[in-house]
């Protein structure tokens, strides 16, 4: 039987600093953090005031925090953690979006079948459905060229994994340039009751390419 997203890819994707340091130049970088030592002297390292702390893996925004560098360095580690410079991305997408978001490209098969931006709850910095944040549908006739071409690098990487479901995150930090936040496999199976247009558009292209095989 087939199996949806080969162990090898899971790995690699799963793992947000394996992803960054496969793809180097194209993610947003990050600094490991196990002990209290560590993170006062990565944060010495962050350029930026804020900063975001989240696990090595994890999905649905479980344990992702943005804190000022004051209250970071009082962040009680509880296992190994990854740090990064905070992206505002408050000036949005160009002709699409104005204000914080992440921009999600799916994929399936290594085809572009999907594309949204997320935007975060009221009071928060944090774009993710699970957390109360809301999506916006893009045609993918309207998305944006440099996310395409950053894209085919990730897709000639993965092309070797058959079955394969998966996602790419952006942000504009500047409202010009898109970076990549990271990867995530079956991404946006959760979130809301299943009938909204997102899961119309995401389920049908799963049933899809999975008759193939029926």
């Amino acid at each position: 039987a087939p199996f949806m997203d080969p162990i090898q890819l899971q790995l690699l994707v799963n793992d947000k600093f394996l992803t960054a340091a496969a793809f180097p130049g194209l993610i947003q970088p990050g600094i490991i953090v196990r002990t209290q030592d560590q993170l006062i002297a990565g944060l010495k390292k962050i350029k930026t005031n804020d900063v975001v702390i989240k696990p090595l893996a994890s999905s649905g925004g479980r344990e992702i925090e943005i804190l000022p560098k004051q209250k970071m360095a009082k962040y009680k580690l509880s296992r190994p953690m990854l740090i990064q410079e905070f992206i505002d991305s408050s000036k949005g997408v160009p002709g699409l979006y104005k204000g914080i978001h992440d921009f999600r490209l799916l994929f399936l098969s290594n085809k572009l079948v999907h594309a949204y931006i997320r935007t975060c709850a009221p009071n928060s910095k944090l774009c993710n459905v699970a957390l109360g944040g809301g999506r916006v549908i893009v045609p993918l006739s309207k998305v944006p060229k440099e996310m395409l071409k950053i894209s085919k690098v990730f897709q000639k990487r993965f092309a070797q994994f058959h079955n394969s479901f998966y996602s790419i995150d952006f942000m504009y930090k500047d409202g010009k340039t898109p970076i990549v936040i990271e990867a995530n496999v079956k991404p946006g199976l959760v979130g809301g009751d299943g009938t909204s247009e997102h899961h119309k558009i995401l389920y049908t292209a799963l049933l899809d390419h999975i008759e193939k095989y029926v």
